[in-house]
């Protein structure tokens, strides 16, 4: 196995051969969908993490008294913050990738590179108070004003944080992505283990072709 030369698109180059190599025996075996939450966790949260815009940080301090600027009482200072990328550096490395990943912010998500059908398919989603609330809510189909980025995102989080769930009688029916809004509510998705599959081949197509300058060759592992 070589070493990756731009892991934002090697890891997922290789994911993407891992699915179509061995996916068959994941659903010989019954494993299929835990072997698509271990390729999404990877190849979603490594690309997303890397080329994603910069948040805001935490506020600065001031370096009198240590506490945030604004709200020391001697210092007055206006409450400032700094942009934060990854420590990789990959977002202004690779600007044209990065430009690509931003713009499924402004693509509905139905008929987007991630969900390219004129329908919702057995997306759905709703707000819950605590994951207790999951087998009581009334899940609502995906609406198409929800952006692409939104969608991404919530899945990004679950799998980050673990807050992944399962419901069915015997077999996996959907699989639940939960993402916190706040203190009190979490976002809710839910998808079919068929058409997650569907999603988890769109994202790689996707992420194993943007742009990358030219001497940065994509390598699957070979």
């Amino acid at each position: 196995m070589s070493c990756y030369s731009q892991i934002v698109v090697d890891l997922p180059l290789r994911c993407q051969k891992l699915l179509g190599t061995l996916l068959g025996e994941a659903e010989t075996i019954g494993c299929e969908v835990t072997f698509l939450l271990s390729l999404a966790e990877t190849s979603i949260v490594i690309p997303y993490e890397r080329l994603k815009e910069p948040r805001r940080a935490d506020p600065m301090k001031c370096p009198h008294c240590h506490k945030e600027l604004g709200l020391c009482p001697k210092c007055r200072k206006e409450l400032t913050f700094r942009p934060q990328s990854h420590p990789s550096g990959d977002r202004e490395r690779l600007p044209e990738a990065s430009k690509e990943m931003d713009s499924l912010k402004n693509a509905l998500f139905i008929g987007s590179v991630l969900w390219p059908r004129k329908d919702a398919g057995s997306w759905r989603c709703a707000t819950v108070k605590t994951p207790d609330d999951l087998d009581h809510v009334e899940e609502k189909e995906l609406t198409g004003d929800k952006r692409a980025w939104t969608v991404l995102k919530t899945i990004r989080h679950a799998l980050a944080h673990a807050n992944i769930f399962t419901r069915g009688d015997r077999a996996i029916e959907k699989i639940v992505f939960l993402s916190s809004r706040g203190v009190r509510e979490w976002e809710c998705l839910s998808v079919t283990p068929e058409d997650f599959k569907t999603f988890l081949c769109n994202w790689l197509n996707f992420v194993t072709n943007v742009r990358i300058p030219g001497g940065l060759t994509p390598d699957d592992g070979d």
